[in-house]
């Protein structure tokens, strides 16, 4: 037993665990150093938070009441039973009754230790004096440190319930209340037993994650391979510049050290851009080798149920992983610099102000993440790549006398569109599972708008950015706040610059962009005093290349669209083209979405119209469904927040299509 103790060390404080906190995915620490980590991220936050993040693995972890004080969040954390203190085990009632006492007995059935005290109550009461208790050197399961009782069979909506079925249509956990009372109309609902008996195969879970941590590591060594190339392109840039310099008069002394500057701001934000790719690797590979273990431990230690939750809770948090792998590395950036010298420098020497410029080329290259996305559907994570992603239709939702033009998810199975109907401009805030409206609001009665262009919410503030059209060709954004599931009246935003026809509008790092005929404009919202000058003008870039553009999307910083000559482009957020395709199989490119994991989905409005999808370097396209004859031409497409649903919208009907896998 003191030899294992040595092994349990917080990840924090690097000491031995004190009163040991264990989190859903079974990392434990001090609960002092877990209470700071809390207090370090969360606090003084606005909105105030509902949950916080392992600082080893990022799981999103959910305090077991969410409304007390943040800095009670620690205390209320599960006890990690199995891990003594720095010096011995304490007795877990005696701790409950803030008292401190050393624990000799361990009681199997309660997975608690016990002083001789507590011991002796526990053997007098009738219900606990049959359970098998033994001496605390005896209790060798100590040495894996997992304690197997924050793996719950009970139900968290109704703790006096066994968890006895599991619904893949909403992805939870169900007792017999949960199915009676909310999952009677769900087609997947399984019980454990079925589903424990169902997923034995030929390969085991920790095989399948040995694979992915080695997929990982061959990830992780690319990027690092990258940095190095990095360093040396730019040594070698230097070098070259050296020389370069060297030819020409003393007089440039100067500029040959502003432009190492220079070069070495350009390595520092690329090397940012990999040590954040590699960091993320490494904490990927160490979360992989941490669920490995952790399950080897469950399947020998805990009950078939346990580990199927265990399984669940894990798949999860790798599908959280494996979707931002996708957004990290989907398509994957190579970085090229080179050094291009001032061809003038040889001739006039005192008109110049740089020796030359280093040039940031970059290109999409080779999608090395497939055989991660393979391997995550192995263990039933939905990671839906260009090779895997398949669509099925769900149902259609019919609103009376509406003209849908646009949409937008708002998160928790929730969407908004926009519609004209009888000169009004109207708001509708519908749940996409269900098909019910739950809002309706006129936002404009003014004859001079006629349609509702695109719709842009902001999930931090609550705001909903809505362009409009006049009968000039000239738009307006309104700014509408939706407070549970309820439409404010929208102000009309006022800017000092000309906003032109108006295609489209996104938020990307808490700004907002503009791509209008012309230009991508971009604002800084500032603190809203009036509506006159809420932004302020940040970034003006002109581009000829957007004129035509019928579809637009805003991802992770870089612009998809789809143009007048039949392409669909991806621009960086400054204006910089990534890709541009162009295909026989998509005649006529409209509206599109992208999915997290970088699939870019377009409407084909040729005949019936389709639905396509265009891999995420721009390199091939397939299709994945035909309309039927009774649908109209589409004006907008997007996705949930969860990445599982798609919505196409256009007259009368939003037709709704589950994300599936081939």
């Amino acid at each position: 037993m003191a030899e294992s103790k040595l092994k349990f060390k917080c990840p924090i404080c690097l000491e031995v665990l004190k009163s040991p906190k264990i989190l859903p995915c079974l990392h434990s620490f001090c609960q002092q150093c877990i209470h700071e980590i809390i207090l370090a991220t969360v606090q003084n936050k606005e909105p105030k938070p509902t949950q916080f993040t392992c600082p080893i693995c990022h799981t999103v972890v959910k305090p077991r009441d969410p409304t007390v004080d943040i800095e009670k969040w620690a205390s209320i954390l599960q006890d990690n039973h199995v891990v003594g203190t720095a010096e011995r085990q304490e007795c877990h009632t005696c701790k409950h009754h803030s008292e401190t006492s050393v624990a000799n007995f361990w009681c199997k059935d309660c997975n608690e230790a016990f002083c001789e005290k507590c011991n002796a109550m526990h053997g007098w009461v009738k219900l606990t004096s049959s359970h098998n208790v033994i001496p605390i050197k005896d209790a060798k399961f100590f040495d894996s440190g997992f304690d197997l009782e924050v793996i719950s069979e009970k139900c968290s909506l109704h703790p006096s319930n066994i968890i006895e079925a599991f619904c893949t249509d909403h992805e939870e956990l169900c007792c017999v209340l949960c199915l009676t009372s909310s999952h009677r109309k769900c087609e997947s609902v399984k019980t454990l037993s079925e589903i424990t008996l169902t997923k034995r195969g030929n390969e085991t879970l920790e095989e399948v994650l040995q694979k992915m941590k080695q997929e990982t590591d061959i990830l992780l060594a690319l990027k690092e391979t990258k940095l190095i190339l990095l360093k040396d392109t730019t040594g070698i840039i230097e070098k070259d510049a050296v020389k370069f310099v060297q030819t020409i008069k003393c007089k440039i002394d100067d500029l040959l050290g502003n432009f190492i500057k220079q070069l070495q701001i350009i390595q520092d934000e690329q090397d940012l851009n990999i040590q954040a790719d590699v960091q993320f690797l490494n904490d990927f590979k160490r979360t992989l080798a941490h669920w490995i273990s952790a399950t080897e431990v469950i399947r020998k230690c805990g009950t078939e149920t346990q580990f199927f939750i265990h399984s669940k809770t894990m798949i999860g948090q790798i599908n959280e992983n494996i979707t931002q792998l996708g957004k990290r590395f989907i398509p994957d950036i190579d970085t090229r610099i080179s050094f291009n010298k001032h061809d003038v420098l040889t001739q006039v020497v005192t008109d110049i102000k740089a020796i030359g410029t280093a040039i940031v080329k970059t290109t999409t290259s080779e999608d090395r993440t497939k055989d991660l996305f393979n391997l995550s559907r192995k263990i039933g994570i939905k990671a839906v790549d260009f090779e895997g992603i398949a669509v099925k239709h769900l149902r259609n939702i019919f609103i009376q006398d509406a003209d849908i033009t646009c949409g937008v998810s708002i998160g928790d199975n929730y969407a908004i569109v926009g519609a004209a109907s009888k000169n009004e401009l109207i708001l509708y805030i519908l749940n996409i599972k269900t098909g019910h409206v739950v809002n309706t609001t006129v936002i404009s009665k003014d004859a001079m708008l006629i349609s509702l262009k695109c719709l842009c919410f902001d999930k931090k503030t609550k705001h909903l950015f809505v362009v409009a059209s006049s009968f000039f060709l000239q738009s307006r954004i309104l700014m509408v706040e939706v407070n549970n599931y309820v439409i404010e009246q929208p102000l009309i935003l006022s800017c000092n610059i000309q906003l032109g026809q108006v295609i489209k509008v996104g938020i990307w790092d808490d700004d907002l962009y503009v791509l209008s005929s012309e230009k991508i404009q971009k604002f800084k919202p500032s603190l809203p005093s009036k509506v006159k000058g809420y932004f302020t003008l940040c970034l003006e870039s002109n581009i000829n290349t957007t004129s035509g553009t019928n579809g637009v999307a805003l991802r992770e910083g870089t612009w998809l669209y789809t143009s007048g000559h039949k392409q669909v482009k991806c621009l960086t957020i400054q204006g910089n083209e990534l890709f541009s395709y162009q295909s026989f199989s998509l005649k006529s490119p409209g509206c599109l979405t992208v999915t997290p994991s970088g699939v870019v989905v377009v409407v084909d409005r040729v005949g019936k119209g389709s639905l396509n999808a265009v891999s995420s370097d721009g390199k091939k396209d397939k299709i994945l469904l035909q309309f039927d004859k009774t649908t109209r031409t589409p004006t907008d497409i997007w996705i949930d927040d969860r990445g599982e649903a798609i919505c196409v919208c256009g007259g009368q009907d939003i037709m709704v299509y589950r994300i599936e896998t081939e």
